[in-house]
């Protein structure tokens, strides 16, 4: 939000004299704003990615040329581009996170609806081992669920919560 000095004056004097008024046009800076962001964050996993790393793990996130052409080639397959993807990655450099995490998250966000985009679309993740796979769901679950995710795209996915053997789970739903 770009303001001037004339416009800051304005909406000071707006403040003190018509909160409701200044409030609305908070709220509509606000909204354009979060227009914007939501916009660019549909168009560019790159943009998407550096968003929400952090919502899913804390450490710094320092994109490399592997990720970058990892990312590139997850947005051609959301595009209908590349059919089959193969991911070879040394552990540890955030393949999982990226691949399992963020990017079904962000194919969910996309406003366009296609075979491989939109939040009617199914994931199935496998993996050696039941805990990494569950770590990973509980993981993207959190950021789907979670407050900026839901602030930019609540109206289209929503939290359903279902029980299962005593556990409390939530699956994205497309509205």
């Amino acid at each position: 939000m770009d303001l001037n000095e004339e416009r800051r004056r304005k909406l000071a004097w707006l403040r003190k004299h018509q909160p409701e008024r200044y409030r609305e046009i908070i709220d509509v800076l606000f909204e354009v704003e979060r227009r914007a962001k939501r916009e660019e964050y549909e168009r560019s996993f790159t943009a998407f990615v550096r968003r929400f790393w952090s919502e899913v793990d804390p450490a710094e996130l320092r994109l490399s040329w592997f990720h970058e052409c990892l990312i590139e080639h997850l947005e051609a397959v959301c595009h209908g581009e590349i059919r089959s993807l193969l991911c070879n990655l040394p552990p540890r450099v955030g393949k999982s996170l990226i691949v399992s995490v963020l990017y079904p998250s962000w194919i969910w966000a996309r406003a366009s609806v296609a075979p491989q985009s939109g939040p009617q679309v199914s994931f199935l993740a496998i993996s050696y081992s039941a805990a990494l796979a569950e770590t990973f769901a509980v993981k993207m679950r959190r950021l789907v669920f979670g407050h900026a995710y839901q602030a930019l795209w609540g109206e289209r996915v929503r939290c359903c919560l279902i029980s299962r053997r005593g556990r409390i789970l939530g699956t994205p739903r497309a509205v």
